[in-house]
């Protein structure tokens, strides 16, 4: 113990160096900001109770964590100018390299993808170079997520596969389970739950990662209630429902709502149902589209359908709809900013590429400045073949902008366009046609019995039936009219300068090219049929929204009257969809084909 006397003489020179304590400090919080948010605030806090003892690098690392938990509690915009600061100022390397990695958690957020996919590439391209390994590991972990997150799961698994076996820590390992059992769901690599993913849970969770444990468990009940288990996914987020409220994570905790909503939805506990799924809404941060809120929105439209209240069923699918567009829309400016991304830093690399190969030509032309006209002559040769390669490399370039934006417009499955350029391009239609005062028709396509078939027969044969129904359709499209896949087995077609009776005979044609569809095992093949909503202009207007709506009102008519038909929704039939609404027959119908 320092006496007066030794204080007088600097008793702090006796002691340990003041900045080790923070770095003890420092890591301690690093170690418990994923599993005890209590705990990251009170290191925090007792490390900035005195600032004037960090050094310069210790200062940067919390100012990194303060950044984090700002990016942890939703205040984006702080976070973003953090990061950004410190990678441009930061002396540390380890320091500026983390910066990055969570400043793409931070801009896909806050829904600046185009940014976030630029960031992305920079990332990648460093780390490998990265000596510190939980940095590193940190980086693929982020780098996998967005990837999920840009539905382009084929790369995302190498990098989460890839975190898995250099990962030595728990969190790294864990993450990368969540991140690999993500992308198998949602690409529909991993239809059910395996024992593996079940053991790496409750392993996560003995390891202290309870917000990778919760987000495991999460997606595993999906896939219980994707194998009508609903039984079996209550129990599984109840098991467990004390430990995933502890974590605080806000978007695990939408999720369990979400997947508890429609698992009641399934046992026909419609209270329960509605009840949670709203709980599950209040919860999302105003302006988010998330697939999460879309379900919950769709378990609140067919609770209100089945008890027969209209009004609150149009309410909710007016809400649904408008979820659907935004997340489906930002799933396409995801995919689209990556595939810009990767296209930008390939421009870059062969812009590169024609610089050295300019230079090395302007070093031979140098060389052979004082040579004979043969010389010249070579040299003039060799330039012509320099910029012939730099014309072939321009071209390429431009046919790979045209192919990624392909990719982004067309739906991988079916070909046809996804839902989001479906709807820039009717959008873009029907201002024209307003314009020129021309009627247009909208008609919704929904196949009869779909969930069925993916149930009985698997969802290898319910992709096959997507795609051959997607032909069909497609063959019978003309030029001018537009034809799009927005949901899991609806399509639209818009018919330009058409009214409602006229396009009823060319609604029968799609339905009888429909029948040409078979589906089953070779000794009971069945003919796929399906129900069509048309709706007109003169009936509704230009509004997308508004055309949408009563389509799908229509085409709620034709699968409550038997299926396999074509409905035009008229104003004198609104009586006859909202009836519709109300009957307890729906879409999704569980009857027996």
């Amino acid at each position: 113990m320092c006496t007066w006397r030794a204080l007088v003489l600097g008793c702090a020179l006796l002691a340990p160096p003041a900045h080790a304590d923070v770095d003890e400090r420092l890591a301690r919080a690093e170690e418990v900001k994923r599993t005890s948010m209590a705990a990251f605030d009170q290191e925090i806090g007792r490390i900035m109770a005195d600032l004037s003892r960090l050094t310069a690098v210790q200062r940067d690392r919390l100012d990194y964590l303060l950044a984090w938990r700002d990016t942890f509690t939703g205040d984006y915009v702080a976070a973003i100018n953090e990061f950004e600061r410190l990678i441009a100022q930061s002396g540390d390397e380890v320091v500026r390299f983390r910066s990055r990695a969570t400043l793409l958690n931070a801009l896909t957020l806050a829904r600046r993808h185009s940014e976030a996919y630029e960031h992305l590439t920079l990332l990648v391209d460093d780390v490998d170079a990265m000596p510190d390994r939980a940095a590193r590991d940190q980086a693929l972990g982020v780098i996998a997520q967005l990837l999920n997150q840009g539905a382009q799961y084929k790369e995302s698994l190498a990098f989460s596969q890839r975190l898995m076996q250099e990962g030595e820590q728990a969190w790294a390992r864990c993450g990368a389970q969540f991140l690999i059992v993500e992308a198998k769901v949602r690409s529909g690599d991993l239809r059910d739950v395996s024992p593996e993913s079940l053991q790496w849970a409750d392993r996560c969770s003995t390891d202290g990662e309870a917000v990778f444990a919760g987000l495991l468990r999460a997606q595993l009940a999906r896939l219980h209630l994707r194998n009508n288990r609903p039984e079996a996914a209550l129990a599984m987020l109840a098991a467990h429902a004390e430990a995933m409220a502890a974590t605080r994570y806000p978007s695990l905790a939408i999720d369990v709502e979400t997947i508890q909503a429609q698992a009641y939805l399934a046992q026909e506990k419609y209270a329960d149902a509605d009840a949670t799924a709203a709980s599950a809404i209040a919860k999302v941060a105003p302006g988010v589209a998330s697939e999460s809120l879309g379900q919950a929105w769709r378990v609140r439209y067919l609770v209100a359908k089945a008890q027969g209240d209209n009004a609150g069923a149009l309410s909710a699918h007016e809400q649904l709809l408008a979820t659907e567009m935004a997340y489906a829309n930002d799933i396409g400016q995801r995919a689209l900013a990556y595939q810009m991304a990767r296209f930008q830093a390939r421009a870059n690399a062969l812009q590169i590429e024609s610089l050295n190969q300019q230079n090395e030509l302007l070093t031979l032309q140098q060389e052979f400045a004082s040579k004979n006209t043969q010389a010249a002559r070579l040299t003039i040769a060799l330039l012509l073949t320099v910029l012939a390669f730099g014309l072939f490399w321009a071209i390429r370039a431009v046919r790979l902008r045209r192919h990624f934006q392909l990719l982004a417009q067309r739906d991988s499955l079916t070909q046809v366009s996804n839902r989001r350029y479906f709807v820039e391009q009717v959008t873009s239609a029907l201002e024209q046609l307003q314009r020129h005062q021309q009627g247009a028709v909208l008609i919704l396509v929904d196949l009869d019995y779909f969930k069925l078939i993916n149930d009985r027969y698997g969802h290898a044969e319910g992709d096959e039936v997507l795609q051959r129904a997607a032909a069909a359709l497609r063959g019978q499209v003309r030029k001018g009219e537009l034809i799009g896949r927005i949901g899991g087995e609806e399509f639209a077609i818009l018919l330009p300068r058409f009214e409602a009776d006229m396009a009823l005979q060319r609604a029968e044609s799609f339905r009888r090219a429909l029948h040409t569809v078979p589906y089953g095992p070779a000794e009971a093949r069945r003919s796929l049929t399906a129900s069509f909503g048309i709706v007109s202009s003169a009936n509704a207007g230009y509004n997308l929204r508004d055309l949408m709506m009563r389509a799908d009102a229509a085409l709620y008519v034709a699968k409550n009257s038997g299926r396999d038909r074509v409905e035009v929704f008229r104003e004198t039939s609104i009586e006859t969809s909202e009836q519709a609404l109300a009957s307890p027959v729906s879409a999704g119908s569980d009857e027996r084909l």
